[in-house]
C-alpha cells in the first residue's frame, strides 16, 4: 500500500518532473540493488534500455487503485519513472485537481494539449512542459479513465521520449475543434464531459 492517496502521488509525480520519493513506495532509494531486493521484476535488457515495476495499492475515494511504478533505465543509469493506473481512475477529476496547480506553459503558449485516436477512445494529455497522462474508454458509455501517468526523460537520446509517443500515436485536436464535435450527434458522454472540463478550468485550456 502506497502511504498516500492517488491524487496525491499524481501531484507528487508532475511537481517533481516526473521524479518520486522511494520513501513513499517504502523503499530506500531507486538503485537496481534495492528495486531488486524489493521484489521489482525486471523487463528488457540490462545492459540497454530497461525497466523495474511492481504494483502498489493507493486509495481513491472510497476504494482503491492499482498503481504500477516503474522505474527506468539505460545500463547503470536511472532514467526516471512512470506509472500505470489499474482501475477507474477518472480523466476529469484528476484534471481538475490539477487545475489548481502551477505549471509552466510550452513554447507555443499552451498548458494543455490534447491527443486523440481516430475513434475518440483513447488519447492523451500533454501538461506542459514534458508530462504526459495517457487515458482510454473502457465502453462507449464510459468516461474517459487515466492508464498511465508518464514524463520526458531529458537526457540525451531519451529526450522528449514521452510525448514523442504520443505524436506517434495520436492527431492533436484544440478546443475549438472539440466544442464542434461535441455538439454533433452520436458524441459520446465521454468527449462532452472532458470538453466541459477543460472549458471550466481556464488554466487548463
Amino acid at each position: 500500500m502506497i502511504s498516500t492517496d492517488f491524487f496525491k502521488v499524481a501531484e507528487l509525480f508532475l511537481g517533481g518532473a516526473g521524479h518520486l520519493p522511494s520513501t513513499l513506495f517504502g523503499l530506500r532509494n531507486f538503485s537496481e540493488t534495492e528495486l531488486l531486493h524489493c521484489d521489482f521484476e525486471l523487463v528488457g535488457d540490462p545492459l540497454s534500455f530497461h525497466f523495474f515495476e511492481k504494483a502498489y495499492q493507493a486509495p481513491y475515494f472510497r476504494r482503491k487503485v492499482t498503481v504500477v511504478l516503474k522505474q527506468y533505465f539505460f545500463g547503470a543509469e536511472r532514467l526516471g519513472c512512470g506509472l500505470s493506473i489499474v482501475g477507474k481512475t477518472r480523466l476529469n477529476t484528476v484534471l481538475k485537481g490539477l487545475a489548481s496547480k502551477q505549471y509552466s506553459a510550452d513554447a507555443s503558449g499552451e498548458l494543455i494539449n490534447l491527443y486523440f485516436s481516430e475513434d475518440k477512445r483513447e488519447g492523451a494529455v500533454i501538461i506542459a512542459p514534458g508530462f504526459v497522462i495517457r487515458f482510454n474508454q473502457w465502453s462507449t458509455r464510459d468516461s474517459y479513465k487515466i492508464s498511465t501517468l508518464e514524463c520526458d526523460f531529458r537526457y540525451g537520446r531519451f529526450g522528449d521520449i514521452a510525448k514523442k509517443a504520443v505524436f506517434e500515436a495520436y492527431k492533436p485536436i484544440d478546443l475549438g475543434s472539440m466544442k464542434s464535435e461535441g455538439r454533433a450527434i452520436g458524441c459520446s458522454n465521454a468527449l462532452k464531459g472532458l470538453i466541459r472540463t477543460i472549458s471550466d478550468y481556464p488554466r487548463l485550456g
